[in-house]
């Protein structure tokens, strides 16, 4: 289904605009895969979340969790199946935990301080399909993402309302899971893609 709906899409592409090459192709066949599969497991999540009631808290926990995503960057899962079981569980699942835990002042600055330390000791976190081989860019994202999360942690300790300051919370967990070096072993990833590139120039 997917290799069908990207193959028709290219031959449009392509009768359209005969000027691009292979490497074109190439290119813009990734995207158009990168978009179907956002598309097939957005619908998905939420529908699930929909007849889950936790549709507003999957909504809002995923906005949040971009925010700090855009910045810190951090793994993809090694094939869409894989991504699919463990983006689904982790959102949905932090979804439900946000809409009935209470976490008192004390627990939210302990696991702020815990997330924002390895914030700033491993974000920006690449991936070999996209190194961040540009230095000055790294600091900046390290810069943006640690801004992002002390406004996250600020946020939610001082806000009333009990979900958005979870899901504020739980975005910054999530991220730093994403960005340590274990979790890239764990799904047999390479890590700090980029020095692997200066290594190969």
């Amino acid at each position: 289904m997917k290799n069908a709906v990207i193959n028709k899409l290219l031959m449009v592409i392509e009768k359209n605009d005969n000027s691009y090459n292979n490497i074109h192709i190439e290119k813009i066949s990734y995207g158009l895969e990168a978009i179907y599969l956002l598309l097939g497991k957005t619908i998905l999540f939420v529908t699930v979340s929909f007849f889950l009631n936790l549709l507003k808290e999957f909504l809002l926990l995923t906005i949040i969790f971009s925010g700090i995503r855009l910045y810190a960057f951090g793994l993809h899962a090694p094939n869409s199946r894989i991504c699919l079981f463990l983006s689904g569980s982790v959102f949905i699942f932090t979804s439900y935990l946000a809409s009935v835990l209470v976490i008192n002042l004390f627990i939210k600055i302990l696991i702020f301080i815990i997330c924002f330390i390895i914030i700033i000791l491993y974000a920006p976190a690449d991936t070999h399909k996209r190194p961040l081989i540009n230095k000055k860019r790294r600091k900046k994202y390290k810069l943006l993402s640690s801004l992002t999360a002390i406004f996250y942690g600020l946020l939610s300790f001082f806000i009333s309302n009990n979900l958005v300051s979870n899901c504020l919370i739980f975005s910054l967990v999530i991220e730093s899971l994403l960005i340590i070096p274990i979790s890239y072993r764990l799904l047999n990833l390479p890590y700090n893609n980029y020095k692997s590139y200066h290594q190969k120039k």
